[in-house]
């Protein structure tokens, strides 16, 4: 049975904090992208920037203050040989079957409804190491926060994968991507999610998973496969 420590709730402040703000930003950006498309706040950086702001900063202060440990987010204690050996095997077989499951699910949905298939808007590997770096802390920043709450490692790490959920569930942007081809995206996104929770569970080592969640990005941007373009929202 998880019992919830009353000597834990600051860190869920910090959670509840990061949501609101998340919900808060997709709901502007729609609404923006609806009525100033040509926005300055539009551009690329600028999104950029605020997602890091939002993925980075907020676990940073909430380290600061203690309300979370760096062992929690995968930073520390970290075992390099068998938990590293084991997250290598794992991750490469949750790869695989993610390329094979994704090209096996888009094939058939080429119909009228939809565009050609093409590869993703062109991102630099750089780019794209950033965007895991940037996600995989988020997402570690909610595990951190729920096994902290918890006390439990197991029962964290999907709370915070439930977080994750939430968010995307609660999204106006998710909502507008997933009447679109985009919506494969959000798919694929809640895939790495889960797919990351489980491998932090078995190896707790943050670093493997930026490197997982890369070579996952750069899958999805290259023709291993099938991806069709979208113009309505961005990645």
């Amino acid at each position: 049975m998880v019992v919830l420590s009353t000597g834990r709730l600051g860190p869920l402040i910090w959670a509840g904090f990061s949501v609101f703000l998340y919900l808060l930003a997709a709901y502007a950006l729609v609404k923006l992208r609806a009525r100033r498309p040509h926005s300055p706040l539009l551009h690329p950086i600028v999104q950029r920037v605020g997602e890091t702001a939002l993925y980075l900063g907020l676990p940073y202060l909430a380290l600061l203050r203690g309300d979370i440990l760096l062992r929690w987010l995968g930073l520390s204690g970290m075992d390099w040989i068998q938990g590293f050996g084991i997250g290598v095997a794992l991750g490469a077989g949750a790869l695989a079957l993610a390329c094979l499951a994704f090209r096996w699910s888009f094939r058939d949905e080429q119909d009228d409804a939809l565009p050609a298939p093409g590869p993703l808007p062109h991102i630099s590997r750089l780019g794209l190491l950033w965007k895991a770096l940037t996600l995989q802390a988020h997402w570690a920043f909610y595990r951190a926060v729920m096994i902290q709450v918890l006390g439990d490692a197991y029962w964290g790490t999907f709370a915070g994968l439930a977080l994750v959920v939430l968010e995307y569930v609660l999204s106006a942007e998710t909502r507008l991507k997933m009447r679109t081809p985009a919506g494969r995206r959000v798919v694929a996104r809640l895939t790495l999610a889960v797919l990351s929770a489980i491998l932090y569970f078995y190896a707790g080592n943050l670093p493997l998973l930026v490197l997982f969640h890369w070579v996952f990005e750069i899958m999805l941007h290259s023709a291993l496969i099938p991806w069709p373009e979208s113009h309505t929202a961005s990645s």
